[in-house]
C-alpha cells in the first residue's frame, strides 16, 4: 500500500506511512490518525475466508487479553481489505532489537518474563499461541519507564483439545525454526509443551543471538537460566517446564540480576569515592 493512502472506519481516518513488516497473510503499516496520534495498522493482502478468520481471531484476542497483547484501538472488516488498528510499539519487534537484547540481559529477562506470563494466561484459558518468535514479540515503553513486552500477530491462536472453538484447528502451525520436533510430524497437533519449546528457542536467540539445536545443553548467556533454557528445548516434550514455571523462574532470575547490578553500581561508586579521597589527600 502506498504512503499517504487513506483508510477510514466509522469513527476515524488514518493516513498510511511506512511499512513495518510483511507476513504471509498481510502487512503492518505505521499510520497517523486524524488527530495526529501514531498507530499501527494490520491490513490483509488479499480478502479470503482464512485471512478474515485470522484477523477476527486477532481482534478477539487483543480485546480479551488487552494487558498482554498489543492494544486494539479500532477496526474495519466490511471492506475489500479488512484491517485492524493497534497501538504503535515504539521499539519495534524483539527481532529488530536483538543486538541490544543479547547484550543487556537485565532488560531482556524481564521482557521474557512478561512474554511467558502472556502465554501462561492464554494457557489458563485453554488457548495456544502457536507462533512465538522474536518477530511477534513487540516492545514499547511508557515515558521513561522500563520496556514493556506485548504479543502481536495472534492469527494462529487455537483452542486446546479440551473443547471446541469455532473455526479453530489445533493442527501444528507456526514458523519452522521455532517448532518442536514432535510438531513437525505429519498430522501432529500443537500442544502447550510445543509452545514451551518455541519459547526456549526464542529466549536463547534473544539472549545469545543464536538459535539452539533441539536437545542441546545451554552454556551461554546468564548462568541463572542455563538449566531452564536446556529444559525448554529438550527433545522429550514431558521434560519441558510449563509457561507458568518459566515465568516464575525468569522473575527470580530478573530479581537476582537487578540485585547484582545494584551491587556492582555501589561498588563502582565506592571505588570512585575512595579514589577521589586519595587524590585529595595527596594535595
Amino acid at each position: 500500500m502506498e504512503r499517504g493512502t487513506i483508510l477510514t472506519t466509522a469513527n476515524n481516518r488514518y493516513e498510511i506511512a511506512e511499512c513495518l513488516g510483511r507476513g504471509t497473510q498481510g502487512s503492518v503499516y505505521k499510520a497517523r490518525r486524524q488527530d495526529g496520534f501514531t498507530v499501527a495498522i494490520e491490513l490483509v493482502r488479499e480478502y479470503t475466508a482464512d485471512a478474515l478468520r485470522r484477523l477476527q481471531t486477532e481482534g478477539w484476542t487483543y480485546q480479551k487479553f488487552d494487558s498482554r497483547f498489543v492494544k486494539l484501538l479500532d477496526w474495519r472488516l466490511d471492506c475489500a481489505r479488512p484491517f485492524l488498528v493497534m497501538e504503535f510499539c515504539k521499539h519495534g519487534s524483539a527481532r529488530t532489537q536483538i543486538n541490544y537484547l543479547s547484550t543487556w540481559h537485565s532488560v531482556t529477562i524481564p521482557l521474557l518474563a512478561q512474554a511467558a506470563g502472556a502465554l501462561e494466561e492464554l494457557h489458563k484459558h485453554d488457548l495456544l499461541y502457536r507462533d512465538f518468535k522474536p518477530e511477534n514479540l513487540l516492545l514499547t515503553q511508557e515515558g521513561f519507564g522500563p520496556w514493556i513486552a506485548r504479543l502481536g500477530d495472534a492469527g494462529l491462536i487455537c483452542a486446546s483439545n479440551r473443547f471446541s472453538f469455532p473455526q479453530m484447528t489445533q493442527l501444528a502451525r507456526g514458523t519452522f525454526e521455532y517448532m518442536a520436533p514432535e510438531a513437525l510430524r505429519p498430522g501432529a497437533l500443537y500442544t502447550a509443551s510445543a509452545e514451551s519449546f518455541a519459547f526456549g528457542v526464542t529466549a536463547h536467540e534473544l539472549l545469545n543471538g543464536t538459535r539452539p539445536a533441539a536437545g542441546s545443553q545451554v552454556a551461554v548467556g546468564p548462568h541463572e537460566i542455563h538449566s531452564l533454557l536446556t529444559r525448554l528445548i529438550a527433545i522429550d516434550p514431558n521434560a519441558r517446564p510449563t509457561l507458568a514455571e518459566v515465568r516464575a523462574s525468569l522473575e527470580v532470575a530478573s530479581g537476582n540480576l537487578r540485585q547484582r547490578n545494584i551491587g556492582i553500581a555501589v561498588g563502582l561508586v565506592t571505588l570512585v569515592v575512595i579514589a577521589a579521597i586519595g587524590f585529595s589527600g595527596k594535595k
